[in-house]
């Protein structure tokens, strides 16, 4: 009966795939991206990582290799939400480029969190 879509928080950014999914600390939560034109599927894992030797909620984007990209983020252990501030550019192709945007939850060390996230168009 009722269907809603969100066409985006951000000025010129369609969304195209939001949720929340729940995982554990060094375990991936894996997003398959396809793309028209394109013949294999994108993986991008997203990793939750304690390391001391990064800063606090800092992110890295790893270079994309066999078609997969991880995305970690280093040493989210207070209590409450750790994001991202700025939308995460995560591929290119075809004019259009793929961004994420995400918080987590976590209670200090605890080895579970949960990802909230959301992932835009934005045609360059």
């Amino acid at each position: 009966m009722f269907r809603v879509s969100c066409n985006g928080g951000y000025a010129g950014r369609r969304t195209i795939c939001s949720g929340v999914a729940f995982g554990r600390v060094e375990a991936p939560i894996v997003f398959k991206i396809e793309a028209n034109g394109v013949a294999n599927p994108l993986i991008v894992q997203f990793f939750i990582r304690d390391d001391p030797t990064k800063p606090s909620v800092y992110y890295v984007l790893n270079p994309m290799y066999d078609d997969r990209i991880d995305i970690e983020f280093f040493n989210v252990s207070s209590n409450g939400a750790s994001a991202c501030g700025d939308p995460v550019s995560v591929v290119s192709a075809q004019g259009v480029d793929l961004q994420l945007i995400f918080h987590v939850d976590r209670i200090q060390m605890a080895p579970n969190f949960r990802l909230t996230y959301e992932f835009f168009e934005v045609v360059q």
